[in-house]
Formats: C-alpha cells, structure tokens, sequence
C-alpha cells in the first residue's frame, strides 16, 4: 500500500479521523507524489570474480607432477 491510502492508514491509527479522499486531496494541493524503493540489483557476479582469482592463482603457480607406481600426484 502507498501514496494516500498509507497515509491515511497511518493518520487513522494515530487517531486522526480523515478519508482517503481528504487525503489524497491534500497531498495533491501540496504536490507530494510517493514512489516505491526499488530493490538492489547485484550488477557484478561473485561466480565470475573468484573463477577469476582462482584463474589468475592456477595460472601462476608451477606444479610438480610425481608418480607413484599407477598413482599420480600433483603437489
């Protein structure tokens, strides 16, 4: 709920005895115009930043590779 009927609902619970169409009049002559909060949008992926890091890490390691009879190691 937003705009008038909120504001009327509020007024109402704090007592004040006011129609909706009282209020919406109101809010109209003083120009107060209410709009909704949008939510956060993630524009990065967390997915993609450490398969980058791990990426860049592996990339620069060296690797030794070590057999064991059919086994092989990576250490």
């Amino acid at each position: 709920m937003y705009g008038s009927p909120k504001v009327t609902q509020k007024l109402n619970q704090q007592g004040i005895d006011i129609s909706e169409r009282s209020v919406t009049r109101i809010m109209k002559e003083q120009q107060w115009r209410f709009r909704t909060v949008k939510k956060h949008k993630a524009t990065t992926n967390a997915f993609i930043r450490l398969s980058n890091i791990l990426h860049q890490v592996i990339s620069n390691a060296s690797f030794t590779l070590i057999q064991y009879s059919d086994k092989i190691h990576v250490s």
